[in-house]
């Protein structure tokens, strides 16, 4: 008799300590940010073009001093848009673009790889928060 309410005391604390690590513990993950997760992987995906006197500067140029105002660059030039696919990652996949200076549609060569362009699309969705 006693073995068997011991018994029934050992459950009942396991099951309440499972229960209660089920209840707690899981964290909410970090929102990603640009400056902290989106600008250093832009920097090595894209900084390579997209910096100054580089080949595709007067689309919008990578600021090495700035990722703010690489932000500021990105959205005013509706480049980071949720409405449908952002045209930053549509064209960073291989899309094709308008080149600055005018002229007939150009494909860009694919600079994000799948894993990038995933968390891009999450940044986005999430409100591409600076």
């Amino acid at each position: 008799m006693y073995l068997a309410t011991y018994a029934q005391r050992l459950l009942c604390v396991f099951g309440f300590g499972v229960m209660m690590s089920a209840c707690g513990g899981t964290t909410e993950p970090t929102p990603q940010t640009f400056s902290v997760d989106i600008y250093p992987q832009m920097k090595s995906a894209c900084g390579s073009c997209h910096t100054t006197g580089g080949v595709a500067a007067k689309k919008f140029v990578i600021d090495a001093a700035s990722a703010a105002t690489t932000y500021s660059t990105l959205k005013s030039a509706n480049l980071i848009t949720t409405a449908d696919a952002s045209p930053l990652i549509v064209v960073g996949k291989g899309g094709t673009y308008t080149p600055a200076a005018g002229g007939a549609m150009m494909t860009h060569p694919k600079s994000l790889n799948d894993a990038m362009a995933t968390s891009w699309g999450t940044w986005i969705t999430a409100g591409a928060a600076q």
